[in-house]
């Protein structure tokens, strides 16, 4: 799975994105910076 940002960059992608764990990306949300990954 890909993630775009509006202007078509690449920003992330997940090779095989049933063995992604959501834990993973609450953790980086709640991290110092985290909010900066929600654009």
């Amino acid at each position: 799975m890909a993630i775009y940002d509006s202007y078509d960059a690449l920003i992330e992608y997940i090779d095989n994105v049933l063995s992604y764990d959501p834990d993973q990306l609450r953790l980086q949300l709640i991290s110092p910076g985290g909010d900066k990954i929600v654009a």
